[in-house]
């Protein structure tokens, strides 16, 4: 009985000597994992981690796997006064993190801009998409293809010299080699854009908005 006992004791010791030791080690492994994120954060640049004017982040999530196909653009800016991206298709604000969608016919390149004080501006650029522009076009781009009723489409585009037509013609374009404008179809719709000089069509590009 008393060796019974005298056994008994000893697994629990065993068994509390355990519980300890592992609370202890979990302890050192979470102090040193957070010795590890002090110390690569105090290695990051000092434009990141200062008051320098920097573009924190610009990517492309992942990108299309065909030609139409919706991706995420993701960008982030430090002590910035002003964002701007390139082409014009979403307002940008200042912030660390936020993303937006983007659709390009074709593969195209896309700038961030950012804009502090004393003029100073730092530039990030990427390009993406699936395949070459025919040649009247530089690049087509819309921030979405698949929308609610009531809602809008902006598009943007660049062209080789010529002039932008839309048809069904819902906007006036610019007379200009590049443009931004907003549809707000009320049901399903393919949009041509063409390009045409001396009235002479060389090119077009169409696209499809489904109102859901």
């Amino acid at each position: 009985m008393r060796i019974a006992f005298l056994f008994s004791f000893g697994l629990a010791l065993t068994y509390v000597g355990w519980v300890f030791w592992s609370r202890y080690d979990d302890n050192r492994r979470l102090e040193s994992a957070a010795s590890k994120r002090d110390d690569s954060y105090s290695r990051l640049p000092s434009s990141l981690t200062g008051t320098s004017l920097a573009i924190a982040q610009f990517y492309a999530v992942e990108p299309p796997k065909q030609q139409g196909d919706e991706i995420t653009i993701c960008y982030g800016v430090r002590n910035a006064t002003n964002v701007l991206l390139d082409p014009p298709l979403e307002k940008l604000n200042l912030a660390l993190n936020r993303c937006f969608p983007a659709v390009p016919q074709w593969e195209m390149p896309f700038k961030l801009i950012a804009e502090g004080e004393a003029g100073r501006h730092e530039e990030a650029s990427f390009t993406i998409g699936i395949g070459a522009p025919p040649k009247p076009f530089r690049y087509l781009v819309t921030t979405r293809r698949r929308i609610e009723r009531g809602d809008s489409v902006t598009v943007c585009y660049g062209i080789n010299g010529g002039v932008a037509h839309l048809d069904p013609a819902e906007v006036n374009l610019s007379a200009g080699d590049t443009g931004c404008f907003r549809l707000t179809p009320q049901q399903t719709t393919i949009y041509t854009l063409s390009v045409r000089h001396d009235d002479r069509s060389t090119g077009h590009a169409s696209f499809t908005v489904t109102v859901k």
